[in-house]
């Protein structure tokens, strides 16, 4: 909360700001450090649920906003990594925000949406509604587990598990018919073994019920306010597993989809997979800070030409066609 200063009580761009350095101004653990400051609305006097309060008039601003922390041991080695590859770092991003940008429309935003991204080693899970991110989490488990899973009950590598899991996997028992078979390979020449395809299933479905269990089970502590009229939106290369979206329905009693990312024009449209959100959305998030920093060019100054690369040109080429 802050006054208002100004002598016609007008509420500009600089008293947000310092709104939100105030947010900011909390005991914070030595070992943590501020990725973001998501605002989720404002309330000027008495008003409340107002989204953009400037040049609106009053005496008193109230921001309220969702700051998301971060390890600063984990951060500081994942710059170190990236920056020994011989590439800079510009920032870090929130997988989640970054997979948001491409897969939910401001609509879905509004309505309230859960958006979950189900990687190898971590399922990450963004909440919205009424158009601003009301909590963000995650659990340490992905599709990973799953193969570890098959790998275990059948005895077979990991490199064959995931083969299993990606080829006849199905996280939906219910779904899959008793007379349906699969043929797992075997190692070392020996034959192929039959076996029903409900019985795999049987292994994939209780460690995926478990990822969606702990992620509804943490969204209910949080004491998250508001519906999901979206339901739940599904992204990563998890996600691409048969009957994940059966199973999610069934557990956060939502209808469920797969996400797919936004045509980016000069993009391969291969790359138009769950599997790619989060890149796709690092690179548009990007591209729109870059728009907007960018300084406009002025008409009635002659434009210097400058020689670029191939690939220079090419790159500006291609973030020129996001917008």
């Amino acid at each position: 909360m802050v006054g208002i200063n100004s002598k016609d009580q007008e509420i500009k761009r600089e008293d947000i700001f310092r709104s939100l350095e105030v947010a900011r101004a909390f005991e914070l653990p030595q070992d943590r450090e501020i990725l973001h400051t998501l605002v989720q609305d404002f309330q000027i006097d008495s008003q409340v649920g107002i989204k953009d309060p400037i040049d609106m008039l009053g005496h008193r601003l109230e921001s309220r906003v969702l700051i998301v922390t971060a390890s600063s041991a984990i951060c500081q080695n994942e710059r170190k990594c990236i920056q020994r590859s011989g590439l800079g770092v510009q920032r870090l991003v929130l997988q989640s925000l970054a997979d948001s940008e491409v897969v939910l429309s401001s609509e879905e935003k509004e309505m309230g949406t859960i958006l979950i991204n189900i990687g190898s080693g971590m399922t990450d899970i963004i909440a919205y509604s009424k158009g601003s991110p009301v909590y963000t989490g995650g659990v340490n488990l992905g599709g990973e587990a799953v193969t570890g899973d098959i790998a275990y009950i059948l005895n077979k590598t990991r490199a064959v598990a995931e083969q299993i899991k990606c080829e006849f996997g199905h996280s939906y028992v219910p779904s899959v018919s008793s007379e349906d078979m699969v043929v797992i390979p075997q190692v070392g020449g020996l034959p192929a073994i039959r076996m029903p395809k409900k019985e795999l299933s049987k292994v994939i479905e209780p460690r995926m019920a478990e990822i969606f269990s702990r992620l509804q089970n943490d969204l209910e502590k949080a004491n998250v306010q508001g519906g999901f009229g979206g339901g739940v939106v599904l992204v990563g290369g998890g996600a691409l597993l048969s009957g994940v979206t059966e199973l999610a329905s069934e557990i956060f009693r939502l209808p469920a989809r797969l996400g797919f990312p936004e045509a980016i024009g000069g993009l391969d449209r291969s790359y138009i997979s769950p599997m790619y959100t989060t890149v796709l959305g690092l690179l548009k998030s990007e591209a729109k800070k870059v728009k907007e920093t960018a300084p406009k060019a002025r008409s009635h100054k002659p434009r210097q030409r400058h020689k670029e690369s191939g690939a220079a040109s090419r790159v500006k080429s291609f973030f020129r066609t996001l917008f």
